[in-house]
């Protein structure tokens, strides 16, 4: 599985050229990974995440869709599963490479409320 994810994830990496593309310095040939789930995608996630080698360099950001008021324990979980540290985002966070970018609980995270760094 992992070759086969890291295969299709190269396929599928490829940030459309707009405007928005190039907001607060993220340029357009910047590659990031984005998985979105439901609640029954948590196994789904799982996998994922513990596919990627340790050196894996490009950003990742999940949205895991659940509901308002439950604690969000996504980034311990990943963080047990991988090297490859996990953490909520935060506005205007810095994007770095080799990170796992979880949007809390009850909200959503697009591309122009974190900071774009260099990878």
């Amino acid at each position: 599985m992992p070759n086969q994810f890291l295969q299709m994830a190269n396929e599928s990496l490829k940030i459309k050229e707009t405007q928005e593309s190039t907001y607060r310095g993220l340029s357009t040939d910047q590659k990031i990974i984005v998985i979105g789930a439901s609640a029954g995608g948590f196994e789904a996630i799982k996998k994922i995440v513990q596919s990627l080698p340790e050196d894996f360099a490009t950003p990742v950001f999940i949205v895991w869709h659940i509901a308002p008021g439950i604690r969000g324990v996504l980034p311990d979980v990943l963080n047990r599963l991988n090297k490859i540290p996990a953490a909520h985002a935060y506005d205007k966070e810095k994007i770095a490479a080799n990170r796992i970018y979880v949007a809390p609980p009850d909200h959503h995270r697009d591309r122009s409320s974190l900071s774009a760094g260099r990878c």
